[in-house]
């Protein structure tokens, strides 16, 4: 999976907006030059929701506007619905949008790069492949 799309997870991109890390940035930037770095609208959602200033949104969104979109239809929640079902039947309950985000990534054959201990447990009992950026 080497070159599959890599999806931050918004605790990701709390933690790059937060500056508070410089490897986290640096792989990002290569992700980015790279060119696998793809984004989810929900999650520009979530960071937007969080912005506490109108310089805080403005940072968000021009940081994300020359990410690809991966597009979802609307008939992408039934998938999910049926997947947050399969997961709660092993005993892993997770918010709607954790499983919106995990199978929006299934769907692109994609990683998701976490801090989010639900992802976690969501890739323990399906498919979701985990990003792990490299150690140096």
């Amino acid at each position: 999976m080497t070159d599959s799309p890599v999806i931050l997870d918004t605790s990701v991109w709390v933690e790059y907006f937060r500056g508070g890390s410089p490897t986290l940035a640096v792989h990002i930037e290569r992700l980015v030059a790279a060119r696998r770095l793809k984004n989810l609208r929900i999650i520009t959602a979530e960071l937007l929701r969080g912005a506490f200033s109108p310089s805080d949104r403005r940072a968000i969104e021009e940081t994300v506007a020359h990410i690809p979109v991966i597009e979802r239809d609307d008939c992408h929640w039934l998938v999910v619905g049926v997947l947050c079902r399969r997961l709660a039947k092993r005993g892993v309950t997770i918010p709607l949008v954790d499983g919106w985000i995990a199978q929006a990534t299934m769907d692109a054959r994609g990683q998701l790069w976490t801090l989010d201990g639900d992802f976690r447990a969501i890739a323990k009992c399906s498919p979701l492949a985990l990003y792990q950026p490299p150690d140096e």
